[in-house]
């Protein structure tokens, strides 16, 4: 595998599920009881924006670097920033970018636990030495998918699962998702799952929303939303176009400001309004009314952003 995240930091892919995580750990930290957090591609935990790769791609200029530049409103982007620079200001480095195992062990409370899985050994041995300094946090090396379906559910049966693959091999591949989430959530269906897609081909991505739309699930998974933030026109042939999140048990009424958060971010990442915003659930729980329309009967508000923002 050749992939190296140091490339992609701080993008804003990595915004995006960076904003949603700590978003979902503080709705779920509501409760006093302990949780589990599992990073199933940990990577190698913080990175240097001013290093050899970030400064090769210039990812980072689109995502944390241009969002640094505003004053959001949402609170949800407030705390993410204010993470960011806190961290920097700790490590004393302003051009670091910390990672989700960085993000998970801020959040981190006394009676809460946390798991990294890391394949590659050079990211793994450097999560390791991070890790030592860090209570009740496990670096495991091993393969992913083998590690998850081995770990769930955890000891607390409460918790987050993040699931950020590269998508360089075919058991990482969208085709391949389905297999693997049948697989998870029937060994813990009641888990809060938050998955991250590429979007380069948006067509690829609305095949597998169909497929999920179309299986039957454990009767204790509750809702399925799918996240969608495009910062480029579908047309776009240079790489990614976009970053998509499927959370799977979301909290109570974690829609409602997950649409208006993404909805801020949007506007602040691509002020000449390229691409889109979308929320849909894919699987609606009866029980919460916040959740938004269904894709297939999208609001009129929906539908102009559909129609205008391509």
């Amino acid at each position: 595998m050749n992939y190296r995240h140091a490339y992609h930091a701080g993008n804003f892919a990595d915004v995006h599920k960076h904003v949603f995580l700590l978003a979902l750990l503080q709705y779920l930290q509501k409760k006093p009881t302990p949780l589990c957090m599992v990073d199933s591609h940990a990577g190698c935990g913080f990175y240097d924006l001013g290093g050899r790769e970030a400064q090769t791609s210039l990812e980072f200029k689109r995502g944390i670097g241009a969002l640094l530049k505003t004053s959001p409103e949402h609170p949800w982007l407030q705390q993410y920033l204010a993470t960011v620079q806190q961290w920097r200001q700790e490590q004393q480095h302003p051009e670091g970018y910390p990672g989700s195992p960085v993000f998970c062990q801020r959040m981190r409370r006394a009676q809460d636990r946390h798991i990294l899985m890391e394949l590659q050994p050079e990211e793994a041995a450097t999560l390791k030495r991070w890790a030592r300094a860090m209570p009740c946090c496990q670096v495991h090396q091993r393969d992913a998918w083998e590690g998850l379906h081995a770990l769930l559910p955890p000891a607390e049966h409460r918790g987050l699962v993040l699931i950020d693959p590269p998508y360089e091999s075919e058991q990482d591949s969208l085709a391949a998702l389905v297999q693997h989430l049948e697989t998870l959530l029937t060994r813990w269906p009641q888990g809060v799952y938050l998955l991250w897609l590429p979007i380069k081909d948006l067509r690829d991505l609305q095949h597998l929303q169909h497929r999920l739309e179309r299986k039957s699930w454990p009767a204790a998974v509750k809702e399925i939303l799918l996240a969608q933030l495009c910062l480029y026109t579908p047309d776009n042939t240079l790489g990614l176009n976009g970053s998509a999140l499927l959370l799977i048990n979301p909290p109570w009424q974690f829609a409602e400001q997950a649409e208006r958060c993404q909805q801020e971010l949007w506007q602040l990442l691509s002020p000449n309004a390229q691409g889109m915003v979308l929320l849909q659930p894919l699987l609606k729980s009866s029980a919460n009314p916040a959740a938004i329309a269904p894709a297939q009967a999208p609001s009129s508000r929906q539908q102009q952003h559909r129609k205008t923002r391509y």
